[in-house]
Protein backbone atom coordinates (compact mmCIF):
# COMPACT_ATOMS: atom_id res chain seq x y z
CA UNK A 1 0.00 0.00 0.00
CA UNK A 2 1.32 3.22 -0.45
CA UNK A 3 0.65 5.62 2.26
CA UNK A 4 0.24 8.65 -0.32
CA UNK A 5 -2.97 7.10 -2.23
CA UNK A 6 -4.13 5.84 1.38
CA UNK A 7 -3.89 9.24 2.38
CA UNK A 8 -5.68 11.07 -0.43
CA UNK A 9 -8.23 8.37 -0.23
CA UNK A 10 -9.13 9.18 3.25
CA UNK A 11 -8.74 12.46 2.89
CA UNK A 12 -11.36 12.52 -0.09
CA UNK A 13 -13.95 10.50 1.76
CA UNK A 14 -13.50 13.10 4.72
CA UNK A 15 -14.81 15.69 2.28
CA UNK A 16 -17.54 13.51 1.07
CA UNK A 17 -19.31 12.17 4.41
CA UNK A 18 -17.88 16.30 6.11
CA UNK A 19 -22.19 17.06 5.92
CA UNK A 20 -23.15 13.37 6.10
CA UNK A 21 -25.27 12.12 9.59
CA UNK A 22 -24.23 8.49 10.48
CA UNK A 23 -27.67 7.25 8.79
CA UNK A 24 -26.34 8.59 5.52
CA UNK A 25 -22.73 6.38 5.54
CA UNK A 26 -23.03 3.27 4.06
CA UNK A 27 -21.03 0.32 3.69
CA UNK A 28 -21.62 -2.81 1.18
CA UNK A 29 -19.52 -6.32 0.91
CA UNK A 30 -20.70 -9.21 0.06
CA UNK A 31 -19.93 -12.63 1.42
CA UNK A 32 -19.62 -16.63 -0.11
CA UNK A 33 -20.95 -19.09 2.62
CA UNK A 34 -20.08 -22.29 1.74
CA UNK A 35 -23.36 -25.10 1.85
CA UNK A 36 -23.18 -28.04 3.20
CA UNK A 37 -20.49 -28.14 5.95
CA UNK A 38 -21.17 -30.97 8.17
CA UNK A 39 -18.44 -30.73 10.81
CA UNK A 40 -19.47 -31.50 14.26
CA UNK A 41 -16.61 -31.92 16.49
CA UNK A 42 -13.19 -31.46 16.26
CA UNK A 43 -10.25 -33.22 18.29
CA UNK A 44 -7.12 -31.24 18.88
CA UNK A 45 -4.67 -31.36 21.10
CA UNK A 46 -4.58 -28.58 23.84
CA UNK A 47 -2.63 -25.38 21.86
CA UNK A 48 -2.61 -27.16 18.25
CA UNK A 49 -1.96 -24.72 15.68
CA UNK A 50 -3.70 -26.07 12.78
CA UNK A 51 -6.80 -27.68 13.07
CA UNK A 52 -7.83 -30.18 10.60
CA UNK A 53 -11.49 -31.02 9.70
CA UNK A 54 -13.42 -33.52 7.30
CA UNK A 55 -16.17 -31.85 5.60
CA UNK A 56 -18.76 -33.33 2.64
CA UNK A 57 -16.66 -32.45 -0.24
CA UNK A 58 -19.42 -29.96 -1.37
CA UNK A 59 -17.73 -26.65 -2.17
CA UNK A 60 -21.43 -25.08 -3.51
CA UNK A 61 -21.36 -21.79 -2.37
CA UNK A 62 -24.04 -19.11 -1.88
CA UNK A 63 -23.35 -15.01 -2.14
CA UNK A 64 -24.78 -12.62 0.40
CA UNK A 65 -25.10 -8.94 -0.31
CA UNK A 66 -24.85 -7.03 3.10
CA UNK A 67 -25.57 -3.19 3.64
CA UNK A 68 -25.01 -1.21 6.79
CA UNK A 69 -24.91 2.25 8.17
CA UNK A 70 -22.56 3.51 10.22
CA UNK A 71 -25.70 4.21 13.10
CA UNK A 72 -25.68 0.50 12.95
CA UNK A 73 -29.14 0.51 10.31
CA UNK A 74 -29.08 -1.98 7.53
CA UNK A 75 -31.12 -3.16 4.64
CA UNK A 76 -32.41 -6.18 3.69
CA UNK A 77 -29.72 -9.13 2.43
CA UNK A 78 -29.59 -9.95 -1.81
CA UNK A 79 -28.85 -13.54 -1.52
CA UNK A 80 -27.43 -15.32 -5.04
CA UNK A 81 -27.26 -19.07 -5.20
CA UNK A 82 -25.85 -20.60 -8.03
CA UNK A 83 -28.78 -21.75 -10.66
CA UNK A 84 -29.99 -21.19 -14.19
CA UNK A 85 -33.29 -20.15 -13.48
CA UNK A 86 -35.49 -18.47 -10.67
CA UNK A 87 -36.54 -22.65 -10.20
CA UNK A 88 -33.08 -22.85 -8.28
CA UNK A 89 -34.70 -20.95 -5.53
CA UNK A 90 -36.98 -24.12 -4.66
CA UNK A 91 -34.57 -25.61 -2.66
CA UNK A 92 -34.18 -22.92 -0.22
CA UNK A 93 -36.55 -21.88 2.29
CA UNK A 94 -37.04 -18.57 1.20
CA UNK A 95 -39.90 -17.64 3.45
CA UNK A 96 -37.74 -18.29 6.42
CA UNK A 97 -35.34 -15.32 5.16
CA UNK A 98 -35.36 -12.02 6.74
CA UNK A 99 -38.35 -9.48 5.79
CA UNK A 100 -37.01 -7.62 2.70
CA UNK A 101 -34.95 -10.10 1.52
CA UNK A 102 -34.28 -9.96 -2.15
CA UNK A 103 -33.51 -13.20 -4.05
CA UNK A 104 -31.50 -13.92 -7.10
CA UNK A 105 -29.78 -16.73 -8.89
CA UNK A 106 -26.58 -16.57 -11.37
CA UNK A 107 -24.94 -19.66 -13.33
CA UNK A 108 -21.75 -19.12 -10.75
CA UNK A 109 -23.63 -18.19 -7.36
CA UNK A 110 -21.59 -15.03 -7.57
CA UNK A 111 -22.61 -10.88 -8.11
CA UNK A 112 -22.88 -10.05 -11.47
CA UNK A 113 -23.28 -6.45 -13.12
CA UNK A 114 -27.13 -6.88 -13.26
CA UNK A 115 -27.73 -8.54 -9.73
CA UNK A 116 -25.78 -5.38 -8.48
CA UNK A 117 -28.08 -3.47 -10.24
CA UNK A 118 -30.98 -4.99 -9.40
CA UNK A 119 -29.07 -4.57 -5.72
CA UNK A 120 -28.89 -0.95 -5.89
CA UNK A 121 -32.15 0.26 -7.33
CA UNK A 122 -34.64 -2.56 -5.55
CA UNK A 123 -32.78 -2.99 -2.54
CA UNK A 124 -30.51 -0.14 -1.45
CA UNK A 125 -32.54 2.72 -2.66
CA UNK A 126 -36.06 1.39 -1.56
CA UNK A 127 -35.02 1.14 1.93
CA UNK A 128 -32.67 4.09 2.77
CA UNK A 129 -35.70 7.01 3.05
CA UNK A 130 -35.37 10.31 1.30
CA UNK A 131 -32.75 12.23 3.02
CA UNK A 132 -29.67 13.12 0.86
CA UNK A 133 -27.13 12.72 0.36
CA UNK A 134 -26.57 9.20 0.98
CA UNK A 135 -22.83 7.98 0.81
CA UNK A 136 -22.26 4.16 -0.50
CA UNK A 137 -18.70 2.82 0.10
CA UNK A 138 -17.96 -0.21 -2.02
CA UNK A 139 -15.12 -2.15 -2.61
CA UNK A 140 -14.44 -3.30 -6.28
Amino acid sequence: MNPLKVAKYFQALQSVIKDCEPGQIWNIDETGLQLDVKVQKIVAAKGSRYLHMRSSGNRETITVIACINAAGGFVPPHIIPKGKTVKALQSFQTEDAPNGTNWSVSDSGWTKQGIATLWFTDTFLKNIGPQRPQVLIIDT
